[in-house]
């Protein structure tokens, strides 16, 4: 078997260790270094980081003389650049040194690695340049060509610098899956507890490995090769010991969370089934369930609609559902917007008192802010709204729903339940007429599974999405802190959702509440409030849903100001918000 190492200083320690442990190995390796002269346009010491000024052709015939069927590429396409952007602490902004880290590899790294996986198709592996150093003081007594950035800037946190390695590392796991390469990783035994790079390995400079660790990763790759697989830790290196030596990456913090960039995080494996370009796609549910129906339309994908606001009515709520039913925080909620709408239950409340002279729909009380002027004019809109209501769920494809609440009110009378308190937009509150509800586990997953049969009944091609809203509740009505209700609220959902996701076919969870909630963004996809949630964090969603969820999506659009734009609508489009209580 031949191995034949490609790439730029990184496997210098390699060479130097194969030279030393040659008659050891049950392979023979041979060396490409990028940077020698014959593989350049131009011997600058600018070339030698440039792709543009590599000879392409010359390396390309190194690698074919090298190579035959049964040789084995193994590609460490990137240098330095995390190094580069964060090591000294000229800049110390996370974000902005991500975002030019991002630039840089976008221009050089991605067409390495197209460019050399075609040389050999199948037959790729591609690992990432060694962590970075936690030890300061190591960084300033071997400062190599960082000395003079160390000596005027000082060096960079080592959280810092560790962000900017694993965006690295997941750029060039994309970017290889791309190319049809194998992405291998590092081996285990290199990182320190912490994830940084382990002592023992430490090279000369800030950022190369030893001739040890040259060694190490001779082993590696070979074992990687001879087992056939893609990622192999220390456990896989003798015998399987546990059930859990086999797993892949992302069964394990270390490696799917904490050594992830926060914005590549993808909590996403296999789906049962992803949403086409022809699906009719409907939602409802929160606030938070309206980005995924923005996004859906911006990216060109068929937003169902049976139901649409009129633009002429300046006081019409503009939420942003496929129906104008509002939100819908409550599995019972929805279950009973189904039922209404097809007959199965007329509630006792037709209509509430706005004031005086006007009135409002209990069920969608926020839809007309000024309400109607008669009973008859709410009735009529009412049944044009169950037409459509029915019409959506009869003709969809995919139904994603997002669960918002467990709190809810309800009749006494005869169990409906309201998106809000009576006497908040409308009605008058009765304790005679009206109790507080906190759904359980058993009562949330009824109602769902109540809703996917009696929707397959009437369409059996259905598929559904199911979601837990991330954004905390604005008030609660149990005796206890609003923090402690958000948290048994989201456990609920986020536990019913997965509950009827297993037990059901064509019924998938998708993590948004994980994404924005998880520690791993370290608070940043929340705003000031505590509550709103960020255009980035919608953002970090909104790709991991189209890249996931659905077939086709349209890659690198620039959606800032839209997204900005639905932060705004979301404030604007929430029934909850009306019972937040302003305090000077």
């Amino acid at each position: 078997m031949k191995i034949v190492f490609v790439g730029h200083s990184h496997i210098i320690c390699i060479r130097k260790a194969y030279e030393l442990v040659e008659n050891e190995l049950p392979y023979q390796a041979k060396f490409i270094y990028l940077r020698e002269p014959c593989f350049l346009k131009d011997v600058s010491v600018k070339a030698k980081f440039s792709f543009s000024a590599s000879d392409l052709e010359s390396i390309r015939n190194a690698m074919l003389a090298e190579s035959d069927e049964d040789t084995i590429i193994a590609l460490c396409p990137t240098g330095n650049e995390h190094a580069i952007v964060s090591l000294s602490a000229e800049i110390s902004a996370a974000d902005v040194i991500l975002k030019r880290l991002s630039n840089m590899l976008k221009n050089d790294c991605s067409k390495w690695i197209s460019a050399l996986a075609e040389f050999a198709p199948g037959r790729v592996l591609v690992f990432p340049p060694p962590p970075p150093i936690a030890s300061e003081s190591f960084l300033l007594a071997n400062p190599g060509r960082f000395a003079d950035r160390f000596a005027q800037f000082g060096v960079t946190s080592a959280s810092v610098r560790f962000q900017a390695w694993a965006y690295q590392k997941q750029f060039i796991c994309v970017e290889a899956e791309k190319a049809g390469a194998e992405f291998i990783g590092l081996p285990d035994e290199v990182f320190d507890e912490e994830g940084f790079l382990a002592q023992c390995y430490y090279g000369s400079d800030p950022t190369h490995g030893s001739e040890t660790y040259g060694k190490v990763m001779l082993e590696y790759v070979a074992k990687c090769v001879l087992s056939g697989k893609t990622s192999l830790s220390r456990q896989d290196s003798v015998e399987k010991k546990h059930p859990y030596s086999d797993l892949p990456d992302y069964a394990f913090w270390k490696q799917a969370v904490a050594q992830v960039s926060i914005d590549l995080l993808e909590p996403v494996q296999e789906v049962p089934f992803k949403i086409s370009r022809t699906d009719k796609v409907a939602t409802a549910g929160s606030c938070f369930a309206q980005h995924i129906s923005k996004r859906l339309r911006k990216n060109g994908f068929c937003f169902l609609v049976t139901e649409a606001s009129n633009d002429k009515d300046e006081s019409l709520e503009s939420y942003d559902f496929s129906a104008l039913y509002g939100n819908v925080y409550t599995a019972r909620q929805l279950l009973q917007l189904f039922d209404r709408a097809f007959g199965y239950f007329t509630p006792i409340d037709s209509f509430w008192l706005l004031n005086e002279s006007r009135y409002c729909d209990p069920f969608r009380p926020r839809l007309k802010p000024n309400g109607y002027a008669t009973i008859e004019a709410l009735t009529e809109e009412r049944e044009r709204h169950f037409q459509a209501v029915r019409e959506m769920f009869s003709t969809l494809d995919v139904f994603v729903f997002t669960l918002g609440l467990t709190e809810c009110w309800r009749s006494k009378l005869d169990g409906a339940v309201y998106p809000i308190a009576p006497g908040v937009a409308g009605g008058c509150f009765a304790a005679d007429k009206y109790e507080f509800v906190n759904f359980t586990v058993d009562e949330v997953v009824n109602d769902l599974k109540q809703f996917v049969a009696k929707l397959r009944l009437i369409n059996p091609k259905a598929k559904l999405i199911l979601t837990v809203s991330p954004v905390p509740l604005v008030a609660t009505y149990e005796k206890q802190h609003v923090l402690l209700s958000t948290t048994y609220s989201k456990s609920v959902l986020r536990v019913a959702a997965e509950m009827v996701a297993t037990e059901f076919g064509g019924v998938s969870y998708f993590p948004s509440y994980e994404i924005i909630t998880g520690s791993y963004n370290r608070g940043r996809y929340f705003a000031a409030d505590l509550r709103t949630v960020t255009e980035e964090g919608v953002d970090h969603v909104m790709s991991v849903f189209m890249k996931n969820i659905t077939e086709g999506h349209l890659a690198e659009q620039n959606l800032g100001d839209y997204d900005e734009e639905m932060l705004a609508l979301s404030e604007i489009a929430c029934d909850e918000i009306a019972l937040e209580k302003n305090r000077s």
